[in-house]
């Protein structure tokens, strides 16, 4: 298995998200269903469906969006609402599309509830979770703004599971009366900076190599998908052929829809990572919450070094398992409106 990106490969952007097209993998289209065009291609026995949708919502269009500095607060809470009302409607648009190939769940176990302010947050894994966590626990009156920005991670994951409510905690009833009437909001980030994201964390860190939970996985590339035999650390190719063959499940990386489930849910707010210093600014001044959003360091680099991170990154990976990977999230890139950074064209 080549640990380089294969030659010759194109990935083009079709109608908004990816097709892959390479030797050894061939391309036939098939049905037009609504604005989602089904492909299909053949990757040695294995026939895989993929989707390409056109999407009005994609994340380049928000992504860095400083507002003018002429832009008031009224004009700048109106343009986010156009925006998330186009986002509704994609996302929308595509769960009727790809319902029989999307799990249904009646109760999300990750929507964390604040009575006061009225609203309820999905938690999706490497999307600014414990930043979010923050600021639940800051309205849950469990300490103050800044005792809260002090805590270390850890402290965060704890305490927010004490004093933050959990949808499940509620009655029938009153679980009913909340998902009709609160603001409900999670957030998405581009599939590929979000694995990249995870692999960072989990096992290319000190903190992420000391975490007993991410030793199984290790022991699962070592042991069937190492391709470095002459060294210890688990490279970023090695973790991605576990993640396509769907060898090491993990809430970290697995699909983002599964975790918040957003053809179940109708979420009012379903914000992007890429811009999240206003989609937060916009969700905080709409549930009239008087807060900063904490910004986690390191996580806002320039757009064109994260592009030159992923480029560098995803250089390491074979086209066959680029492939898999849009294979494996193309419900996420479908929903949520994501394409292929231009740097893989």
């Amino acid at each position: 298995m080549p640990s380089r990106l294969e030659k010759p490969l194109k990935v083009t952007i079709v109608l908004g998200l990816l097709l892959f097209a390479t030797i050894g993998i061939q391309l036939r289209a098939s049905q037009v269903k609504n604005n989602g065009r089904i492909l299909r291609y053949q990757l040695g026995n294995k026939r895989i469906r993929y989707l390409t949708t056109k999407s009005p919502v994609s994340s380049e269009t928000t992504r860095n969006s400083t507002p003018n500095r002429d832009e008031n607060t009224v004009e700048f809470m109106k343009r986010y609402a156009k925006i998330h009302k186009d986002r509704q409607e994609h996302t929308k648009k595509m769960c009727e599309t790809y319902r029989k190939n999307i799990p249904s769940k009646k109760m999300v176990s990750r929507l964390l509830v604040n009575e006061k302010h009225k609203i309820v947050y999905c938690q999706t894994p490497k999307v600014s979770t414990t930043s979010w966590c923050r600021i639940m626990l800051v309205l849950s009156g469990y300490k103050n703004y800044t005792e809260v920005m002090k805590l270390s991670v850890a402290d965060v994951s704890k305490s927010w599971k004490k004093h933050v409510p959990r949808i499940t905690r509620f009655s029938a009833e009153k679980r009913k009366h909340i998902m009709a009437t609160y603001t409900k909001f999670m957030f998405v980030r581009n599939p590929l900076s979000r694995l990249l994201s995870a692999y960072t964390q989990k096992f290319a860190t000190d903190d992420g190599k000391k975490e007993k939970g991410i030793n199984k996985f290790r022991n699962i590339i070592n042991k069937n998908f190492k391709v470095n035999s002459s060294s210890e650390e688990i490279e970023f190719a090695e973790f991605i052929n576990m993640v396509v063959a769907g060898a090491g499940k993990n809430v970290h990386w697995d699909p983002m829809y599964r975790s918040c489930y957003p053809c179940d849910i109708h979420y009012d707010v379903i914000g992007h990572f890429e811009d999240i210093e206003n989609e937060a600014k916009y969700i905080l001044k709409h549930s009239n919450i008087d807060l900063k959003f904490p910004v986690a360091t390191g996580q806002h680099n320039t757009h064109s070094s994260s592009e030159d991170k992923l480029t560098k990154a995803y250089s390491t990976i074979s086209a066959s398992h680029l492939a898999g990977i849009y294979h494996k999230y193309r419900f996420d890139f479908a929903l949520f409106g994501y394409t292929i950074p231009s740097q893989f064209t």
